[in-house]
């Protein structure tokens, strides 16, 4: 952050697709995806997988209810 110092982001829908997505360096991430990241390891960038919420459910982002799935290319 350009201040540094801490911002809570809160989890509600702010995308027209019902996601909650977050601002980091000019670049769009959904919440869901930075959860993996940081618990699982898993590249940001990484376009050949996605995220399914096992709930349907796109605000909940509770690591247990996410699954890591790959794209058909």
């Amino acid at each position: 952050m350009k201040s540094g110092k801490w911002k809570e982001i809160k989890n509600s829908q702010n995308h027209c697709k019902g996601y909650n997505v977050i601002l980091i360096e000019k670049k769009q991430y959904m919440r869901s995806k930075l959860i993996v990241h940081a618990f699982l390891n898993i590249t940001l960038d990484d376009k050949s997988i996605y995220i399914c919420h096992k709930d349907n459910n796109k605000l909940n982002t509770e690591l247990s209810n996410l699954k890591i799935m790959k794209k058909h290319l």
